[in-house]
């Protein structure tokens, strides 16, 4: 089980992990400037902690999610195939869960793209609908096709594998980042209690 556990599960740790922590990131970028002019630096590093520290615990739930499912996956296909499978399916989707809530934090959303064209064009809401399934049937694809894909070519599974390694390796850096946001939270809420 040990054996398990680091050679199997702790890669894809590695790499459920990866988005988390980009997104976390690039939230914490995205508001550094902001939280920083309204605060101190370090409020705004201590804001970056907890999103990172967050990131840290979010990896592991899903990765305790994800783990069943591996390890269905491993009693018909090998480790490198079941890795590959569940890691660039769970990337996808975490593309798009991120492309939708950067999609929607903005003023240029699709729902409001749409909306601005029905109003513009005088079009009824039911000539919208094939545009909407339309992307959906493209992101329900985007998920969908790439399992079946590797399955079939070994030559797209050996690429698979070989970038899910070179993100494996840049998720060490995260869980470091991880790891010394966890002792700035623990700093920040030490130096809180006092007499």
């Amino acid at each position: 089980m040990k054996n398990i556990i680091k050679k199997e599960l702790l890669p894809l740790f590695f790499i459920i992990a990866f988005p988390i922590n980009t997104w976390s990131i690039y939230i914490f970028f995205y508001n550094f400037k902001w939280v920083a002019e309204r605060t101190k630096a370090w409020d705004a590093i201590g804001y970056g902690a907890y999103a990172l520290a967050f990131a840290l615990f979010e990896s592991l739930f899903v990765s305790l999610i994800i783990t069943p499912v591996y390890l269905l996956l491993r009693k018909s296909y090998d480790k490198d195939t079941s890795v590959a499978i569940l890691g660039i399916t769970f990337l996808i989707i975490s593309f798009w869960v991120i492309f939708g809530r950067v999609n929607t934090s903005r003023d240029t959303s699709a729902t409001t793209f749409m909306f601005e064209m029905r109003e513009k064009y005088n079009l009824r809401l039911r000539y919208l609908y094939p545009l909407f399934f339309l992307v959906i049937g493209a992101i329900a694809a985007s998920m969908t096709l790439p399992p079946f894909l590797i399955l079939k070519f070994t030559k797209l599974k050996n690429l698979v594998i070989e970038i899910l390694k070179r993100l494996e390796l840049l998720s060490y850096i995260y869980l470091i980042m991880n790891l010394i946001s966890i002792v700035i939270v623990i700093i920040r809420n030490t130096a809180s209690i006092g007499p």
